[in-house]
């Protein structure tokens, strides 16, 4: 398929954490923490504990739909849940930033945060955010924020 061949790691990167899966019974973010899976069907469980390189994938074509929806899962969780802990980071460092003013943190919706911020606190405070939750995480590709303002949040959309 055209995707498969265009971002060709990318795929291999899927098929190899969904292989972890099936021998470890869990996946890890990069922070390390652990999604465990189980799995019903015959075929998966014969695999349970062996190396990588004997779980081949193509020849599981006939799995039941819970095994095939936890082994998604398992793709997803790394990438979902890494993101998940690096705003939890931002967070907590935000928290600490957030003391000596009369701004506050509001609420996170998947990889935003939503800040009710004086405007008098704007200009400093815009920085310190930006800051605190780029280097939230030391990856080797940089995080990168936008900050948007507005009286709502759709206007800062």
């Amino acid at each position: 398929d055209r995707l498969n061949q265009r971002y060709p790691l990318v795929f291999a990167y899927l098929e190899e954490t969904k292989k972890k899966a099936i021998a470890q019974g869990y996946v890890e973010t990069i922070l390390g923490r652990r999604r465990y899976f189980s799995f019903g069907g015959n075929s998966l469980r014969k695999l349970q504990g062996k190396p990588l390189d004997q779980i081949d994938l193509d020849q599981l074509k006939s799995i039941n739909p819970y095994d095939a929806g936890s082994l998604r899962a398992a793709a997803n969780s790394p990438i979902q849940g890494s993101s998940a802990d690096i705003i939890k980071i931002a967070m907590v460092n935000l928290y600490q930033v957030l003391q000596n003013y009369q701004a506050r943190l509001l609420l996170q919706v998947h990889d935003e945060l939503i800040f009710e911020i004086p405007p008098d606190e704007w200009e400093e405070l815009q920085v310190k955010i930006r800051e605190t939750m780029e280097s939230a995480v030391e990856l080797t590709v940089p995080l990168v924020v936008e900050i948007h303002a507005g009286e709502n949040w759709m206007e800062a959309k």
